[in-house]
């Protein structure tokens, strides 16, 4: 199992045009998911310094491409927080990563041309295969930190037979999610299956399949890193 940190240098896609708006103080990428199509949805929160220039990214997303769909936008005081999907021909970080299963960090943060990729892989492949895959799709990368953690990587063998989540103290929801999204192949390589599909074989609520998700997600990720810190 190893965990990795990267930034992957992206000119394009809607997430880097909303960046390089004036006044952008944070933008980052809050949730994911990539659909059995390809296609990309995203939830981006971007912050201004001043909350009368949330109007910046309706004039942004006026003139989006065919292969972007808008859902919704929300403008609160200095945050506009955008719903989106993007096409399944267009290039996307989001996309190259969730081929290799990655179990991203979120959020994620979009600056400078760049997206900034953190992450656990827990299947047993060599990182090089995402290195590789990134290259093929045209995207530059460079490496801030991989750090492998033998003892974690165990878990992999365990077939999420849980004792674990005694040690990571999931709810039964969150067992059942995870345990769900494992088994329906939603991180194998290529993914399977996607959250949507999970959340009506569960009789649930896709908003609630996610949050259920992200959050044994998250226990997992700080029962890793807590293994062997950063």
């Amino acid at each position: 199992m190893y965990y990795a940190r990267l930034n992957i240098y992206h000119t394009g896609g809607l997430c880097n045009r909303v960046s390089r708006l004036d006044h952008v103080k944070t933008c980052l990428i809050d949730r994911a998911d990539v659909f059995k199509d390809g296609s990309v949805y995203i939830e981006l929160s971007v912050k201004f310094s001043k909350a009368e220039h949330n109007h910046e990214v309706q004039q942004c997303i006026s003139h989006v491409p065919d292969d972007v769909t808008i859902i919704d936008v929300v403008s609160a005081e200095n945050i506009t927080k955008l719903r989106y999907i993007i096409g399944p021909e267009a290039n996307s970080v989001i996309r190259e990563t969730n081929k290799m299963g990655f179990i991203l960090d979120y959020p994620i943060i979009v600056q400078e041309e760049k997206e900034v990729i953190s992450g656990i892989v827990y299947k047993d492949v060599s990182l090089q295969e995402y290195f590789d895959l990134l290259t093929k799709a045209n995207l530059e990368y460079k490496i801030k930190k991989i750090v492998r953690n033998d003892h974690a990587r165990k878990m992999s063998f365990l077939k999420w037979s849980w004792p674990l989540s005694g040690d990571v103290h999931l709810t039964e929801m969150q067992r059942k999610i995870i345990h769900a999204a494992f088994e329906h192949g939603y991180y194998s390589f290529p993914r399977k299956t996607d959250i949507k599909t999970i959340a009506v074989d569960m009789g649930i609520s896709t908003s609630t399949a996610w949050e259920h998700l992200r959050k044994a997600e998250m226990k997992l990720m700080n029962f890793v890193l807590e293994e062997q810190p950063v």
